[in-house]
């Protein structure tokens, strides 16, 4: 009479189960980067942007023209190759996140200087 062994466990290897790859601090930081920096021109285009156009005066009417902001995503597949080929991602990621930067400086000092005063709105053009 013989006893059949029982099948190996496939979830357990020859040593034991596997353990998950080790992160780096680098690769969270960078993944984490990425994250911001996607979330980023969000915010900017549909939070900040409405605010800031209405509080410089512009109508209701011309605030929703910062909709026209989202062609640069909706047209992604018109510009997405000449990214391609020109850089990597990583470095055209930096480039936008470093520029997205500067670009929010700006507007936080012009919006500071309009609420203190010191410019003045430019005069509205009557093409609306």
């Amino acid at each position: 009479m013989s006893t059949a062994a029982a099948p190996p466990d496939p979830s357990s290897g020859p040593s034991g189960p596997e353990q998950p790859p080790e992160r780096r601090a680098g690769t969270v930081a960078w993944t984490a980067s990425t994250y911001f920096g996607e979330g980023l021109p969000w915010s900017i285009l549909h939070q900040v942007a409405a605010e800031f156009f209405t509080a410089a005066g512009l109508p209701a009417r011309e605030v929703g023209f910062t909709s026209a902001l989202h062609f640069t995503s909706s047209l992604k597949f018109v510009w997405s190759p000449i990214v391609d080929l020109i850089g990597t991602l990583r470095q055209w990621i930096v480039a936008t996140q470093f520029g997205l930067g500067v670009l929010m400086a700006v507007l936080a000092v012009l919006a500071h200087n309009m609420a203190q005063g010191q410019v003045r709105a430019p005069p509205r053009s009557g093409w609306c």
